[in-house]
């Protein structure tokens, strides 16, 4: 009950603000340029206006203002939201959430902080498309590798891993590495299966059935545990 009455509190507070700074009520929030959005943090959660949705990002659900100052960043894809987070002042770990879009006015998300004293965090993040999240090619490395890897790429600062539920973990274990809409988010998949059916983002259909895992650290972290340590 307590934590249902934080959160009726949170989400009361964060409506009134987005009211307060909002155009008028006729009138409806302009889309987001190039499909993304970002805002600054002043404690506990934001707010994200989008002409169909609004989205609410809780950083911390107590509303506490150790929180000020992340950025919260969306993109928009046509059946989901890319939601990442970071903080300027090296406080918290990065975090990364797909979001499935419904047909609420108002979607909550939970993108709770991790402190980056804890290396690292990693959570269950169910079905995404990657054809829809995708850009570019990076290349081909092994687990082992990945942290140089990116490193050419992001340097040695925060990072999200998109990585299906497909093992094995080892440190051999070929990724073909892609960026993808998000600023410092990168989708992995591995090599055995993108050989198994061409374009790995297009075509086997193993990939869009499989559950993924994110991983949020930096780089630097990546170097002394590997990413196979990271994973479950």
């Amino acid at each position: 009950m307590l934590k249902a009455s934080r959160y009726s509190w949170l989400f009361l507070l964060v409506a009134l603000s987005a009211c307060s700074q909002s155009k008028p009520i006729d009138t409806l929030p302009s889309p987001w340029p190039d499909g993304q959005m970002s805002v600054v943090s002043m404690g506990g959660a934001v707010v994200l206006a989008n002409e169909f949705q609004d989205l609410i990002v809780v950083l911390d659900e107590d509303y506490r203002a150790n929180t000020k100052e992340v950025v919260v960043s969306a993109t928009e894809l046509s059946n989901a939201y890319l939601i990442e987070t970071q903080d300027p002042l090296g406080r918290f770990l990065p975090t990364v959430d797909y979001v499935a879009k419904d047909l609420r006015p108002l979607l909550m998300v939970e993108s709770q902080q991790t402190v980056s004293d804890a290396g690292w965090s990693l959570q269950s993040i169910g079905s995404i498309e990657p054809s829809a999240l995708a850009t570019t090619s990076l290349g081909t490395t092994s687990i082992g590798q990945l942290a140089s890897f990116l490193e050419r790429t992001y340097g040695t600062g925060g990072i999200n891993i998109l990585i299906p539920v497909a093992g094995p973990f080892s440190n051999e274990a070929q990724y073909d590495i892609f960026n993808t809409l998000g600023s410092m988010t990168v989708l992995l998949i591995p090599s055995s299966i993108s050989s198994a059916g061409g374009s790995s983002l297009t075509a086997p259909a193993d990939v869009i059935g499989l559950s993924w895992f994110s991983i949020s650290t930096n780089v630097e972290t990546l170097h002394s545990f590997v990413l196979g340590r990271m994973l479950p």
